[in-house]
């Protein structure tokens, strides 16, 4: 699969469309391994795409029935989930991490090409009352309304004050254990990342300051989760995904093949030994939903080892290589180097060294089949196996939707400081 995709990058035309190509088709690809494909609607699936793209874009109807029938069948799957999501947007964040560069989101905002591609996910969200192609959907997701501005103080007042509450406590008392004892929570930390932000991931300690003053990028968080692997847990450690774009996101993740995570319920942590007033408790549902508290599945995920005793540590970024026209996050008051983005106030995780935290040790998985013929189910078929650092490199030329810059793909030095 991924030959296929490296062997369309090479042939085809340097422009927006392809690119989207690209991005929807790797997306795909990562989905596959999750085992959330219902193979038995596929070929439904595949028509209604169609039929949606050649209603809505007969530029991208000409283009996608060139396409190889495997890349059709992975573009599908894609298109899909981005669907499932509308409007959240999904493909935006995880362009980024396909191609490395920062900006790519953001001028996904701006294109008309993209516009283009977000009614066609539209047209594929009306049609996809005749399939059922996932056996699982993100929940939620769609009901959010994608915000890429700082969110108005205004409206962010009395979120701000509950988790700056929250933070306090928490600091103070420590993270909430479970009321059954079936495990213990050393170490907790906040992931992050917007739709501008400089890094996929960054991970944000004990502070909710960003995460209630932007809204999550689900897409960057979803390369960094099936790509990265960032959701390869250790034991004791617990990840707080506020509620949002995120925690749908994470929800949705949970129990999927090869993921590992297992979400604890709010009511079985003993999160009245916080104190929160109850003001407080009902501002952090947010529009109904809560926060996912995600720790290691002890059934699913790779053994590592357990995280230290930390309970009021800070800690910083993880990201992958920084392109060489690194931008800002709003507001990011965090210094940049060629690797990674490190705090200068804020000590890593899991160490009092200067270094980051050491990569997981399970790899991300990648698909490896020869043909897809257009009446096989072959995605049935497809096997996973360990993701070379060759597969993981995407090199292109300068095109129109990235202004003409000579731009590297090669992903280049990964968070950890890992090549």
């Amino acid at each position: 699969m991924a030959d296929a995709i490296a062997l369309y990058r090479s042939k085809s035309p340097t422009d927006e469309i392809s690119e989207l190509f690209i991005v929807l088709a790797t997306l795909g690809m990562y989905m596959v391994p999750l085992g959330v494909i219902n193979l038995h609607d596929l070929d439904s699936a595949r028509t209604a795409v169609r039929q949606a793209i050649s209603v809505t874009s007969p530029t991208f109807a000409t283009r996608y029935d060139a396409l190889d029938e495997q890349l059709k069948g992975v573009i599908t799957c894609a298109l899909v989930l981005c669907a499932e999501c509308y409007p959240m947007k999904i493909y935006h964040g995880f362009g980024v991490g396909v191609y490395n560069d920062w900006l790519w989101a953001a001028k996904c905002w701006e294109s008309g090409t993209c516009t283009e591609l977000d009614r066609i996910i539209a047209a594929v969200k009306d049609e996809r009352k005749d399939f059922w192609l996932l056996r699982k959907v993100p929940t939620g997701m769609s009901r959010i309304q994608p915000i890429r501005e700082k969110i108005p103080l205004k409206q962010r007042k009395d979120m701000v004050k509950a988790r700056e509450d929250m933070a306090k406590r928490l600091e103070k008392k420590g993270f909430p254990q479970p009321h059954d004892k079936s495990f213990k929570i050393n170490a907790w930390w906040i992931p992050f990342a917007t739709w501008d932000s400089a890094f996929l991931l960054y991970n944000e300690g004990h502070s909710f300051e960003r995460s209630v003053r932007w809204q999550t990028d689900p897409g960057r968080l979803l390369y960094a989760f099936i790509v990265d692997r960032e959701l390869n847990l250790r034991d004791g450690e617990l990840m707080l995904v506020p509620a949002g774009p995120g925690e749908c996101l994470v929800r949705w993740l949970e129990g999927l093949q090869g993921m590992g995570i297992k979400i604890v319920p709010e009511v079985d942590l003993n999160i009245k030994g916080l104190g929160l007033s109850s003001s407080t408790r009902d501002t952090l549902h947010f529009h109904g939903r809560q926060d996912a508290y995600v720790i290691r599945d002890h059934h699913s995920a790779p053994r590592r080892p357990s995280a230290p005793h930390l309970p009021t540590t800070h800690y910083v970024a993880k990201t992958i290589s920084s392109p060489s026209h690194m931008v800002e996050m709003p507001g990011d008051t965090t210094h940049q180097d060629s690797a990674l983005c490190v705090s200068t106030v804020r000590p890593p995780p899991y160490t009092t060294s200067s270094s980051s935290r050491p990569r997981p040790e399970a790899s991300p998985v990648i698909l490896q089949p020869d043909s897809f013929k257009a009446d096989d189910r072959t995605i049935a078929s497809l096997q996973t196996q360990p993701l070379s650092p060759s597969q993981t490199s995407f090199k292109t030329t300068s095109t129109k939707f990235t202004e003409g810059r000579s731009t590297s793909f090669l992903r280049g030095l990964m968070p950890g400081g890992k090549t």
